[in-house]
């Protein structure tokens, strides 16, 4: 047997066995795209372009230099329900042909989906103005995702090896094992935010959180023999990632009104990683690595029209590069290795365009805001980064995403407002309720 084949073949039989990292390359992760969206019914229903708006009591979180544009004490609190489809390899045949031998009979890879529905309280908070400065508190639920996976085990055939078209069982064949998964992210914060006004143009906001992570992830892979169907039934490996902990979050803003049109604003999220621990029992090992949440940085604008229109558009740029950092594998020997970087997976960083429209119009005296908005949202899963091997079936480029809203606004007096906001993409949909109180 060749050096090569005997590498390659190496190789292949890691994808049956556990292999982890920070973010683990467990199958439930593949395809997994988390996004971290501003609060609020209002923001949503102009695509998130609300950096340079800034100007309700969601801004302690948006951009807290905003918060000086509240004049009154003002509670804000949304209710969001959310609709989230995971799309990952669950049968067929890579790198070649399929034998037709049993239940490999596909050629290319089969997806999957699972659909995750979560639906509670999601962002309040209280702003307390006064002349020239703003303060504020707030709680924030930045992630809640739950998804679920079940794979028949994907063959493969290795690639770069002469002969004809392989069998399953042949030297140069092979099959990811069958498995079951679900992970569990949560991440919610508590904060602070202030504002102060430079001057009558310009004013400068930070905010401070403390966010906790829980996750509870499990992977099951079940042995198949042959190409036969899988049967669930035999347990051979078992991949566990978990984590609770907490960190500190900062996040700065500036505000400034270019002109009684025009304001421009921009905010920088910094980065927050949690621990968490990845174990298998194959392993005497415990694996601790970090869930990276990417740092923002964001650029906005809002351009106020005639007959009571409001055009706003945010660039964010947000480094998903660090879902990399903090590597853990284990290797063909079972044995944990920690990595600062990831060598063969990787993330790109992206940016993102939000685009938004809104009316304002009264009805039987009432303050009535129609509102629609777009956003793109690039890939940014995690991929493998040598198309020729298996892995790479797991932990391909994934596609570019565009996101559509509406939104309905309801003033119901000058001290009470109600927004309700959808929005609708590929992979997700989310509605979201949000009101307003004034005193």
């Amino acid at each position: 047997m060749t050096v090569l084949k005997c590498a390659m073949i190496a190789a292949a039989a890691l994808l049956t066995m556990p292999a982890a990292f920070a973010q683990s390359n467990a199958e439930v992760n593949s395809g997994v795209q988390f996004n971290f969206a501003s609060p609020g019914a209002r923001s949503l229903g102009i695509g998130g372009a609300f950096v340079g708006l800034a100007d309700d009591a969601t801004t302690a979180y948006a951009n807290p230099a905003g918060l000086v544009n509240v004049v009154t004490p003002e509670v804000s609190g949304e209710f969001r329900g959310w609709q989230y489809t995971n799309r990952f390899p669950t049968g067929g045949h890579a790198f070649g042909p399929p034998s037709n031998v049993g239940v490999d009979t596909i050629a290319g890879i089969e997806k999957g989906t699972s659909v995750t529905r979560e639906l509670g309280f999601s962002f309040a908070s209280v702003v307390y103005p006064q002349e020239g400065w703003a303060f504020a508190v707030y709680r924030h639920k930045l992630a809640d995702l739950k998804v679920s996976s079940e794979t028949r085990g994907f063959f493969y055939t290795l690639p770069d090896l002469p002969g004809p078209p392989p069998l399953p069982g042949d030297s140069n064949s092979a099959r990811a094992a069958p498995s079951r998964s679900h992970m569990d992210v949560q991440i919610v914060g508590y904060g602070v935010s202030g504002a102060y006004r430079i001057n009558d143009r310009l004013s400068l906001g930070l905010s401070a959180a403390r966010y906790a992570l829980t996750m509870d992830g499990e992977t099951l892979r079940y042995s198949a023999s042959g190409a036969g169907p899988p049967t669930y039934e035999k347990v051979v490996h078992t991949q566990t990632q978990s984590g609770s902990d907490t960190a500190i979050t900062f996040n700065g803003g500036l505000l400034w009104q270019a002109t009684n049109a025009i304001t421009i604003g921009a905010t920088y999220r910094q980065a927050s990683a949690f621990e968490v621990e990845v174990s298998s029992d194959s392993s005497p090992d415990v694996c601790r690595g970090a869930f990276n949440v990417p740092d923002v940085a964001a650029l906005g604008a809002s351009f106020l029209l005639p007959y009571d229109v409001t055009v706003a558009a945010d660039y964010d740029h947000i480094r998903y590069s660090r879902l990399t950092r903090h590597f853990v594998a284990f290797d063909q020997k079972n044995v944990c290795a920690e990595q600062t970087r990831a060598v063969d997976y990787s993330v790109k960083d992206v940016g993102e365009i939000h685009l938004g429209v809104a009316k304002a119009l009264r009805l039987r005296g009432h303050g009535i805001v129609f509102s629609a908005g777009w956003w793109n949202e690039p890939s940014h899963t995690m991929e493998f980064r040598d198309p020729t091997r298996a892995e790479h079936v797991l932990f391909d480029r994934g596609t570019t995403d565009n996101h559509f809203s509406v939104g309905l606004g309801f003033n119901l007096d000058s001290h009470r407002q109600i927004y309700t906001a959808f929005e609708t993409s590929r992979r997700q949909r989310v509605l979201s309720v949000s009101a307003l109180a004034r005193f």
